[in-house]
């Protein structure tokens, strides 16, 4: 049998890999799973269960933190906000309160298996992630009282909440991405 190209059909996605070697080779998106080693699978395999895992915990003082935090930002902010029990606030007549979603500790805990890094020592891998989870920590921050900003000043909760934190997963994923050497080309590129 001969070798031949196979050609993504018209519009489809082309998956660019670079290797250790810094060479990149196209496949089409049909054969992406192909092109994916074993502990890339297992790296996958264990998303769910760590965040499973993640949700096996109450993280009660976390979400106190997390409350406590926010707050702090929101009163800095001009967000009239009056706390009502450990993971509970209220503004302007409405009651929030911290999830373990609302906290990111499961985006944490689910990026850990993407994040770690095989060829670094334990300690390496530990200090990157107790940074990891600093910075992401204080971006959720961010995103949740900007988020509660513009809902307070007439911005739809879909809008301020649920799209901005769609947005900043997304971002998450990219920068993970990136960082595991993922790179997608454009439809109809070059």
């Amino acid at each position: 049998m001969a070798d031949h190209a196979v050609l993504p059909p018209e519009g489809l996605a082309l998956l660019t890999t670079v290797g250790a070697t810094g060479n990149s080779s196209e496949r089409n998106l049909a054969g992406f799973f192909d092109g994916v080693g074993r502990s890339e699978w297992l790296r996958l395999g264990l998303i769910l269960p760590f965040v499973a895992a993640c949700y096996q915990f109450g993280w009660h003082a976390w979400r106190s933190a997390n409350c406590t935090s926010y707050l702090v930002i929101s009163h800095a902010l001009g967000i009239p906000a009056l706390r009502l029990t450990y993971d509970t606030f209220a503004t302007q007549g409405h009651l929030y309160r911290f999830a373990i979603a609302c906290t990111g500790i499961d985006a944490f805990f689910g990026s850990i298996p993407l994040v770690w890094e095989r060829g670094k020592s334990i300690l390496a891998n530990v200090l990157f992630l107790a940074t990891y989870f600093l910075l992401l920590f204080a971006a959720n921050m961010v995103r949740l009282a900007f988020g509660m900003l513009i809902f307070v000043h007439g911005v739809p909760w879909w809008l301020s909440h649920e799209a901005i934190s769609g947005v900043c997963y997304f971002v998450l994923f990219l920068w993970i991405a990136r960082r595991r050497g993922w790179t997608f080309a454009a439809p109809f590129a070059g």
